[in-house]
């Protein structure tokens, strides 16, 4: 039924009513008033003031003999002797109208007449709150159909609707727009001229289907845009049921297959370039970070007084939180581009845990605040996860925990999660809590625990520090390893905090000792005899002048220095020659060099041939202060076997010294045929660099200056003038690499860093070897240059 009926129906509904009244009663004049009162006069009666009157009369119906005489109405129009006034109200009290009853007569209701008259009242303020409803409901009504017809204008996709019958009775305005046809057209079964007149049966044939049975499937069909271009189309309709489960109304979307592909290359587009965003301003806030961090550490490993290592050690501190902050920034916003990306490989869960509470060591130890672990006895000691996220998601609860605790202990407790969360034999659920008895946390902040910038008080800041983004970045990977993490806390008593992840277990190891211990197994050794007993070959290639300080100082770190000291290229190409000329066992590579980058050097040095002869090929390792985990894939797919990140920390560089697989490494004078391994090409790099004119001219030059280098080298090392030595082993691997001996060079340069360096006894041993290899290597130019 339409509101224009309904209306009709009610109005005759009171009509009759009225009539009623004045038949039973023998009344002349009888009005219904549909609202709470009349603000015109009836019959020339104030009908206002004898409305408050009778809503004060017990039985709400008030009666005047004669309202000529009564001074709450104004003098009547007629001579009207008799007026009966009821206010109608509903169930909840509220007036709706009046029953309003005039007569030119005198008149007094009989008792009969009376229990008929509050009869009528009760059916005339029933029909009244019936009205109102119905008048609310269509108001409503209209209401829903304005704000669904705005939504539908609103939102960019083809909406439509139609009746039971199929009948279109609603298009939004992209559907005109797309189609170019108006509204009245579309409805009057003009979509169907839209459709390509090979879908058409199948459309109509499967729309009469659903129209039968109230069951629907999304559907794909080509129709014609208003350019005449036809497009496939989505289209996908939902019935309206009534109460016996029959629909009264479809509604429906249409979605240009095309142009929601368009959207979702754009949207992996803008997706792309947030990560590569990422990427880049991790490396370029990274790779600065590193030298300063990186040297300041450098630094106090060397003699100050109180107040310089007070003062370095504020640098670094700041340094260390600084980078903290923008790793959380840079997680988060990764987290946000759907970027934060997991590894699965195995690991020894101890030893991870134990490297989490070193990271928050020195903190603690500052504030003399005991840090345990507590490892249920049931916990497989190897399991498969991402090690590097389960720890900074530890170190995150770790360091808060030690942050907002001024005394008593922090303890880190590890076991199985109760049965009933338990994944059988499909994986194993693993239950992490970090228990402080610090400051608490107040009931009515909890709910703010995990969000985004969120600092449970202001204060914090200024007294705790931290970006707000710590325990938003931990929800985020524990919910990404399928786990859930929450508090409890008292103020004043403390917090724990707990979270669980699925971790199956994986095979156990032989032992816990360097092979399963990871970087923390090297770290507490004497770092200084490591190279003594891994005499590795090592090649840094870093183009960042820092950066190459920073390396070259912790490798020394760690006894490579002198002869075993660390080559160093300062370009990709260089890097390329420097890593196919010599038998590097250790190659740490940055990846965004000038001239080659990194990948491309790692992939030259992977392909067949690359290498002159059939020495094992190099461990690489990628060295980059990208923060990406797609970066790592990108490295294994190049070609490289670890990756490093920066700013660099001593334990993670132990770890990959650890990790690289020992091979016997000859020293400076020991290679095997150094001079003589390119003798066929001796004199043509130095031909390529200067030209055929000049390089004959160029090579007699450097058979004259021989006899005088040979000669003071002679003396350097009858005198054990170490500096000497250096000076004129620089000389020699000058015109070695010009040559083309490259094998000679490096043992020249090797030479030359343990003199530069101090290390007398290695500089002693290895000058025979390397004077011995450069006479070899000019008999070979001059035998070059007789023929």
């Amino acid at each position: 039924m339409t509101q224009d009926r309904r209306d009709a129906a009610a109005a005759n509904a009171g009509e009759s009513l009225t009539r009623l009244a004045s038949a039973l009663l023998d009344m002349p004049h009888v009005r219904l008033l549909p609202d709470a009162g009349p603000s015109q006069p009836i019959l020339g009666i104030d009908v206002d003031p004898l409305m408050t009157a009778a809503k004060a009369m017990p039985d709400g119906l008030l009666e005047v003999q004669d309202p000529r005489q009564d001074e709450r109405g104004a003098q009547p129009s007629r001579p009207i002797r008799y007026c009966a006034i009821a206010p109608l109200n509903d169930r909840g009290g509220r007036t709706l109208g009046a029953l309003c009853l005039f007569d030119e007569r005198p008149r007094v209701l009989t008792s009969a007449q009376r229990d008929q008259l509050l009869a009528l009242i009760g059916v005339a303020a029933d029909l009244l709150e019936a009205r109102a409803a119905a008048a609310e409901a269509a108001a409503a009504g209209r209401d829903a159909e304005a704000r669904y017809r705005a939504l539908a204008a609103a939102v960019p996709i083809q909406i439509w609707s139609s009746g039971a019958d199929g009948l279109l009775d609603f298009v939004n305005d992209v559907c005109v727009d797309y189609f170019g046809r108006t509204a009245e057209q579309l409805m009057a079964n003009g979509w169907e001229d839209s459709v390509h007149h090979g879908d058409l049966a199948r459309v109509q044939a499967e729309w009469q289907h659903c129209l039968n049975t109230g069951e629907s499937q999304p559907m794909l069909v080509r129709m014609r845009r208003h350019d005449g271009e036809y497009r496939w189309h989505q289209t996908d309709r939902r019935p309206q049921l009534d109460d016996h489960g029959r629909p009264i109304r479809w509604f429906g979307t249409l979605v240009d297959v095309e142009e929601l592909k368009r959207s979702q290359q754009a949207a992996e587009a803008a997706a792309a370039a947030k990560s590569q965003f990422l990427a880049n301003m991790s490396h370029e806030i990274r790779t600065p970070m590193n030298g300063v961090i990186g040297m300041t550490s450098l630094l106090l490993d060397t003699v100050l007084n109180a107040q310089q290592r007070d003062y370095v050690t504020i640098i670094r501190s700041s340094g260390t939180h600084l980078l903290t902050v923008i790793n959380e920034i840079l997680d988060f916003s990764k987290a946000e581009a759907g970027r934060l990306e997991l590894e699965r490989y195995r690991f020894v869960l101890r030893s991870c845990l134990h490297e989490a509470l070193q990271l928050v060591a020195a903190s603690a130890l500052d504030k003399q605040l005991p840090v345990t672990l507590d490892l249920a006895a049931d916990l497989p000691q190897a399991v498969f996860g991402d090690a590097a996220r389960l720890r900074q998601i530890v170190v995150n609860l770790l360091s808060n925990a030690v942050k907002f605790t001024e005394h008593g202990s922090v303890v880190l407790k590890v076991a199985s999660a109760p049965p009933a969360e338990n994944l059988g034999d499909a994986g194993r659920r693993l239950r992490f809590s970090v228990t402080d008895p610090g400051i608490g946390i107040a009931a009515e902040h909890m709910h703010r625990l995990f969000g985004v910038f969120s600092q449970l008080d202001p204060s914090h800041t200024r007294n705790y520090g931290g970006s707000g983004l710590g325990l938003a970045i931990a929800k985020r990977l524990v919910e990404r390893m399928n786990g859930r993490i929450w508090a409890t806390s008292q103020p004043g008593q403390g917090s724990t905090f707990s979270f669980e992840i699925d971790l199956p277990a994986a095979p156990d190891v032989l032992d816990d000792g360097p092979e399963s211990a990871g970087a923390e197994a090297l770290a507490e050794q004497d770092r200084s005899a490591w190279a003594s007993q891994h005499p590795l070959r090592i090649l840094v290639a870093e183009d960042n002048r820092v950066n190459q300080q920073v390396l070259l100082h912790w490798l020394e770190r760690f006894g490579y220095h002198g002869a075993r000291a660390a080559d160093l290229a300062r370009d990709g190409r260089e890097a390329l020659r420097m890593a196919t000329a010599c038998a590097y066992d250790l190659i740490l590579l940055d990846l965004q060099m000038p001239e080659i980058d990194g990948f491309a050097v790692a992939r030259a040095l992977r392909q067949p041939g690359a290498a002159r002869d059939a020495r094992p090929r190099p461990w690489i390792v990628a060295v980059t202060a990208s923060a990406l985990v797609a970066d790592e894939q990108r490295c294994r797919e190049a070609g490289m076997d670890d990756y490093l990140r920066k700013p660099i920390d001593v334990h993670e560089l132990a770890a990959v010294l650890r990790r690289t697989p020992d091979r016997p490494v000859a020293g400076p004078g020991l290679v095997p045929d150094a001079a003589g391994s390119h003798v066929a090409g001796i004199g043509e790099r130095l031909k390529s660099a200067y030209g055929a004119s000049d390089h004959q001219q160029l090579m007699q030059a450097l058979l004259d200056e021989f006899p005088g280098q040979q000669q003071r080298f002679k003396a350097a090392l009858r005198t054990r003038d170490v500096a000497a030595l250096g000076r004129v082993a620089h000389d020699f691997q000058s015109a070695a690499w010009l040559l083309g001996a490259d094998a000679l060079a490096q043992a020249c340069a090797a030479l030359e860093q343990a003199a530069r360096s101090g290390d007398a006894a290695l500089a002693l041993h290895a000058a025979p070897s390397v004077l011995a290899d450069y006479q070899r290597l000019v008999s070979m130019v001059r035998d070059k240059r007789g023929r």
